[in-house]
């Protein structure tokens, strides 16, 4: 009987850190849409749908009459236009540890982007990425729209 308590505790232990692991292995949520939004992750597209985790490296291509709005796991929110291509490259957010990231890729189109946790913890962790250069995010809030060259 002892055995099988002992037992029963570790499958919990082990279901409850499973959980967790899974919980945090995302970024982000897709939290609305409109048109035709496709989420490219590991050469494979995956459909777009409201509540879809979102996870490092995932590029986010939103197509002509377009949208689609992004809330990350510290509450930083991305709004992305019509005919934007985007890149969630780096993401941690591990407040125990310290371990602070957000760097985004706007390779065209337009974003609008509301800082979360990760900017009020660590200001220099926050980055976004162009063709041309790269930004490094101070303010709570931006829009920015990359015209073709």
């Amino acid at each position: 009987m002892f055995v099988r308590q002992i037992a029963n505790i570790c499958v919990a232990l082990f279901c409850s850190l499973a959980l967790q692991a899974q919980q945090t292995d995302f970024a982000g949520s897709l939290k609305t849409f409109e048109g035709v939004v496709t989420i490219y992750r590991g050469g494979a597209s995956v459909p777009a749908l409201l509540g879809l985790h979102l996870k490092e490296k995932d590029r986010i291509v939103s197509a002509a009459q377009s949208r689609v709005s992004l809330i990350l796991r510290d509450g930083t929110r991305i709004s992305i236009g019509p005919n934007t291509e985007f890149i969630l490259d780096q993401f941690a957010y591990q407040p125990q540890e310290g371990a602070f990231a957000l760097v985004m890729q706007l390779m065209r189109g337009a974003l609008v982007y509301v800082s979360g946790k990760i900017a009020s913890f660590a200001p220099s962790a926050v980055k976004l990425e162009t063709p041309s250069g790269s930004i490094g995010l101070r303010g709570t809030e931006f829009a920015i729209t990359l015209e073709p060259q």
